[in-house]
């Protein structure tokens, strides 16, 4: 995992950043599903995230199937119209409903 754009800091979230690409999907795929065995919600903040590939997509979407399944949510904390949005538009992909909508940045 790259540690430099996942921050697992805080309990029960995730705070995303930068250009996230394939190289960045597995470490993000574990950081979730830990998250998710220890957390009934977790929360990532994608706010700082500047693009992203297809595969994040395709981890978090896998995230959230996990998580419904599991009883437990996870909220995506997103700019609006940031890389977030727009690689889901891109990829004709729906963001899913209870994904949260966007929102600003967490307090630091």
């Amino acid at each position: 995992m790259c540690s430099d754009v996942i921050d697992k800091t805080k309990a029960g979230t995730l705070e995303l950043e930068g250009d996230l690409g394939p190289r960045n999907a597995s470490g993000l795929h574990e950081a979730l599903l830990a998250a998710l065995a220890g957390e009934d919600e977790v929360l990532v903040d994608a706010t700082r995230v500047t693009s992203l590939d297809v595969s994040i997509l395709q981890v978090l979407i896998a995230a959230h199937v996990a998580a419904e399944k599991l009883g437990r949510t996870i909220t995506l904390l997103r700019t609006p119209e940031g890389a977030v949005e727009t690689t889901f538009a891109r990829a004709g992909l729906a963001i899913p409903a209870d994904f949260t909508p966007p929102q600003t940045a967490l307090p630091r």
